[in-house]
């Protein structure tokens, strides 16, 4: 299980993240007590932050091109120098600026990652949910900036109306029955109310077709955007239009012998709301990956 597990993650080392990862590796059953960060020892500079991956059964390594022994090393080259040799003195300095990295590396990911510190936060969530309140979340520009960044492959629209979103029941009397006993009829009133309408189009030009997005966007909605809005009592509407063939792909006519377009007629818009109504308090949670609680000894 962790070969093929480790086969995987190594096809596709340049798609990670720092934070993708962990995700990945506590779900497979690892802990930050069985994760261990060295460095790359290589004076050449990489193009990708993790370089490899070794998973095993009770530990896994993860070597980053970061720490003492990568290209941005604050160390000395003469140090550095020392360290190539292949003498037992120097391997035996190499581990411990291994064992240095994995301090390093980990404080880092601590300070650039805070809401997995819950030393310093004991809920990155609040704290998130207070500042877009000090920032005037209320306003569309906010409120549009926040969209942009967590649906880059959509055009962003956000804009106020009027909607009977508010609903109150109230008993009407309607008058005296035979038995002397008074009668009435239940209703429903509705109350117009301001609410923010957030529209997220598909930009065809960069459409992928191996991507469900209706899961995605709801992924995103519950993961990120729902709960930092959750603590400051916002009304939205939040729909996604995607335009869909209604009779598929089709030749063009006009195509000539080794260039043949393809087009595409009878286009319909597909419209889904995705929320609609008072975004509650703690409703969907932040995903916190990882929890640390103990403080960053090494500060940036």
């Amino acid at each position: 299980m962790s070969w093929l597990l480790n086969c995987k993650i190594r096809s596709k080392l340049s798609q990670f993240d720092p934070m993708a990862l962990l995700r990945l590796l506590r779900h497979n059953g690892y802990s930050l007590d069985h994760i261990f960060f060295s460095s790359n020892n290589s004076s050449v500079s990489q193009e990708r932050l993790i370089e490899d991956v070794i998973i095993s059964e009770s530990r896994v390594d993860i070597v980053v091109n970061l720490g003492l022994l990568g290209a941005q090393s604050n160390l000395s080259n003469e140090w550095l120098k020392k360290l190539e040799e292949s003498s037992e003195c120097n391997r035996k300095s190499e581990s411990v600026v291994r064992f240095l990295d994995h301090i390093i590396v980990s404080d880092f990911l601590a300070q650039v990652y805070p809401e997995i510190n819950q030393h310093y936060f004991n809920s990155w969530k609040k704290i998130a949910q207070k500042h877009f309140q000090i920032e005037n979340f209320d306003s569309e520009v906010t409120l549009h900036s926040l969209c942009k960044m967590l649906f880059p492959e959509f055009d962003v629209y956000v804009h106020n109306e009027e909607s009977a979103l508010v609903r109150k029941s109230k008993s009407l009397f309607v008058g005296n029955g035979v038995s002397s006993s008074e009668a009435s009829m239940g209703g429903v009133i509705s109350v117009e109310a301001s609410v923010k309408r957030i529209e997220l189009v598909q930009k065809t030009r960069i459409y992928q077709s191996n991507v469900d997005w209706e899961v995605e966007v709801s992924n995103r909605i519950k993961q990120y955007l729902l709960p930092l809005i959750s603590g400051c009592q916002v009304l939205c509407e939040i729909h996604l239009f995607s335009l869909q063939p209604l009779n598929g792909f089709s030749l063009d006519s006009s195509g000539v012998l080794g260039r043949v377009p393809m087009g595409c007629s009878n286009l319909v818009t597909k419209s889904i709301c995705f929320h609609k109504g008072l975004v509650a308090e703690d409703k969907m949670g932040m995903f916190e990956p990882h929890v640390r609680r103990q403080a960053c000894r090494i500060q940036l």
